[in-house]
């Protein structure tokens, strides 16, 4: 999207914050008549991709500045994407952090719906882990004197 900042009824840093509001996800050239480096700064924190003074750019210049904004608008809207499925990731690693009702003979979780379910499916439900089963040192040695037991 190429935006004059000099229109009439977008005046100004206005303009590209409504622009901005209307299409989050659109990449923003400002056109402006004005050289001030401060107006570009701020323009570029506002939101806008690139910053062009009208007579000082060439067709080249103005298609490489459009492409080049396609493009960090499209990282922009990875990244953001990259960042909520984090969020999301960190909100369900929070929750296994939490205080989890285990029970301690079977070792099942109850579930938000108040459900008993096996820890493995519990966890496989809210991350992307999986699960190997095997036998810790320490309760193989009690199996041994366990069987020890049995048979003596």
């Amino acid at each position: 999207m190429l935006l004059d900042l000099s229109l009439p009824d977008n005046s100004g840093l206005d303009g590209l914050r409504r622009m901005r509001e209307a299409a989050k996800n659109a990449p923003v050239v400002i056109l402006t008549g004005s050289a001030d480096p401060v107006a570009a700064e701020d323009a570029l924190k506002a939101g806008a991709q690139d910053y062009l003074v009208k007579g000082q750019f060439d067709r080249e210049m103005l298609f490489r500045s459009l492409r080049y904004a396609c493009e960090r608008q499209r990282i922009q809207n990875e990244l953001a994407e990259r960042n909520r499925q984090l969020e999301e990731a960190l909100a369900n690693v929070k929750e296994l952090n939490a205080m989890l009702p285990i029970c301690s003979w079977c070792h099942k979780i109850r579930d938000d719906g108040n459900f008993w379910r096996k820890m493995e499916e519990y966890i496989a439900s809210r991350t992307k882990s999986t699960f190997t089963h095997s036998i810790c040192p320490e309760c193989r040695e009690k199996l041994r004197r366990q069987k020890r037991q049995d048979a003596g």
